[in-house]
């Protein structure tokens, strides 16, 4: 993260407007990022820079390669990330054409939503799913044990999931739950957690959830996580951790989702009283 950090710093003492020239001078092969990330993250603060309308065709491959003296492969691979992320989209010539990344907004601070109601309240035309990656019964940790109130020896239901918006891996999420309650979990079939994970509980264990604390940093992307996210290593990942409380205030189930950063915006409305 400190390294990505110094290297956007770098981009806004560089960036000088007109072109991609600018920033020749701080792309550098012996660098701990990758050319074509370094190259990637140009592109992108040029584009911030300049407020490129949606729509405008940007510099061919060859003019970029031009620009900043690298090599047409690695404008390539940049260029195709760009695309892949939703910043730039490919025409039938050889230029590209600005687009505006279509950002996922979450509402996970605000209000006590499920992730299906959630996107349905943010009136964009999203498709998503949710697939069972793992589910078994564990050893908690002393802070799961805790957060759950279970005796020192309970076990619980693990269960990962990736959630997809747009065919697009955007979370995974891990929830744990207290197994002498929820061991059913472990018996159903997979193809039920396309649902959301809270209406499964109302409809088998009829809970419902009341209230729920939650927590969001910034953290470093895991090898595992990026490769499930389809994400490089370096790539932003925000954590939500939460704990969800039933009807009687007992809590039962504590979760640890990650989200890639890049197109992910959690949103809140604050009232002062």
């Amino acid at each position: 993260m400190l390294i990505i950090y110094k290297y956007i710093k770098m981009l806004l003492q560089a960036y000088k407007g007109k072109d991609l020239s600018a920033y020749r001078s701080i792309l550098d092969e012996n660098h701990a990022l990758p050319l074509y990330y370094q190259l990637e993250l140009v592109i992108k603060n040029f584009l911030e820079s300049e407020d490129i309308s949606p729509g405008t065709a940007f510099f061919s491959e060859k003019e970029i390669a031009e620009q900043l003296g690298v090599s047409r492969p690695t404008v390539n691979k940049a260029i195709r990330n760009l695309i892949k992320k939703g910043y730039l989209l490919r025409s039938r010539g050889k230029r590209s054409v600005v687009k505006k990344p279509n950002n996922i907004s979450l509402v996970f601070l605000e209000e006590l939503l499920s992730f299906g109601e959630m996107l349905k309240k943010s009136n964009q035309d999203f498709s998503y799913k949710t697939i069972l990656i793992d589910r078994k019964v564990i050893k908690p940790t002393h802070k799961i044990t805790k957060v759950l109130n279970l005796m020192e020896n309970e076990d619980v239901v693990f269960l990962k999931r990736l959630r997809y918006v747009n065919q697009e891996p955007i979370i995974i999420v891990d929830s744990y739950l207290p197994y002498n309650k929820y061991f059913k979990l472990l018996e159903i079939p997979k193809k039920e957690f396309s649902k959301d994970l809270y209406s499964l509980i109302k409809e088998l264990f009829n809970v419902s959830v009341h209230r729920s604390s939650r927590e969001v940093t910034a953290v470093q992307m895991t090898l595992e996580d990026a490769a499930l996210l389809n994400v490089e290593i370096w790539e932003s990942c925000l954590r939500l951790f939460a704990i969800a409380y039933d009807e009687n205030e007992e809590p039962f189930e504590y979760f640890d989702s990650r989200f890639k950063g890049n197109n992910c915006i959690l949103r809140t409305s604050l009232l002062r009283k």
